[in-house]
């Protein structure tokens, strides 16, 4: 673990491959999520979720290895690699939980889902704000890496 932001990308790829082969084991191709907003309904199959989580992790491990040169932020990098690998934990706990203590009726009421709905929409804006900081990550660190070029070329 001390090491860790020196190879984030394998990190990334091993929660990848981890979400895809948990999604093709553990979810039916009609097992669904259900987003209510306001009057509208989001409907996206756990597969097709973690389908594209896993694709969405591999492309962050393979940004993270083409920039293996470039010095990144070493607190960013962790905080970037720790919710985002620890946003994917908690959402399968919360699934676990919530399938566990829900109450199972033919229709659930809103008052039902509403802690479920609450629990993975903070999830799922960890998620995001964490990819705002890998964003900032690279552009701050991209930037003192071109800059600390031009400047031992001129000399």
């Amino acid at each position: 673990m001390k090491h860790l932001y020196k190879k984030p990308y394998f990190y990334f790829w091993l929660t990848a491959v981890t979400i895809f082969v948990f999604t093709l084991l553990f979810y039916k191709p009609d097992d669904i999520l259900d987003i209510n907003i306001h009057d509208t309904y989001y409907i996206i199959t756990y597969r097709h979720f973690g389908i594209f989580f896993s694709f969405l992790f591999i492309l962050i491990g393979f940004i993270y290895f083409l920039l293996k040169k470039v010095e990144l932020f070493k607190f960013l990098t962790n905080f970037h690699l720790y919710i985002s690998i620890g946003s994917f934990i908690f959402s399968i706990i919360g699934q676990v939980y919530f399938k566990t203590f829900s109450n199972n009726s033919n229709f659930p009421l809103f008052d039902d889902l509403s802690n479920y709905i609450t629990f993975f929409s903070i999830i799922l804006l960890l998620f995001v704000l964490a990819q705002f900081i890998f964003l900032f990550n690279l552009i701050i660190s991209i930037t003192k890496f071109i800059i600390h070029r031009r400047h031992f070329k001129l000399n």
